[in-house]
């Protein structure tokens, strides 16, 4: 650092070391910023699982969905499947086997499932539903699954749709 020269008044030479004195306090605090994105942005892809839907769920026969892991990957816990009806007044009751999960009632034509535990590559969840597929019901059952934010999923199928109609064939 340079001492002030006789001609600069001294508020000059204050506000130079002011400066100076920043800079030095605030290059750790601008490495940090730029490093925390940087551990912050690590992103896990799992791969290709699917949502698919089902006339009859292995297990209880029932309309409902089959959430599979891809071959390399688990589907992890956080993972929120969101099930919604349309056509009939409630969606009933949806039973979930094959991994951890917990059901939230949303209202009379909605829940979500959100997984406690990872679903294990190559492993199948089943999500059944009390839906009837009577001739005299028509309803359209729609899932939309979301995974954690740290998580993507390269070639993924997210989402399912099945009608009361389809399963009449």
């Amino acid at each position: 650092m340079t001492p002030a020269s006789p001609t600069d008044p001294p508020e000059t030479a204050l506000a130079r070391r002011a400066v100076l004195r920043a800079a030095v306090w605030s290059a750790p605090v601008v490495a940090l910023a730029v490093a925390t994105p940087l551990a912050a942005a690590s992103i896990v892809d799992v791969g290709a699982y699917r949502l698919t839907s089902s006339c009859s769920v292995p297990g209880s026969g029932r309309p409902g969905l089959l959430l599979t892991a891809g071959p390399t990957a688990a589907v992890p816990e956080r993972t929120t499947i969101s099930v919604s009806v349309t056509g009939v007044t409630t969606i009933g009751e949806l039973t979930v086997t094959g991994v951890g999960a917990i059901v939230n009632d949303l209202g009379a034509t909605s829940r979500l499932v959100v997984l406690t535990s990872p679903l294990p590559a190559g492993a199948t969840m089943t999500i059944s539903t009390t839906l009837s597929t009577s001739i005299t019901t028509r309803w359209t059952l729609r899932a939309a699954s979301t995974l954690p934010r740290d998580h993507v999923a390269t070639g993924a199928t997210p989402d399912a749709t099945l009608s009361s109609l389809s399963c009449r064939a």
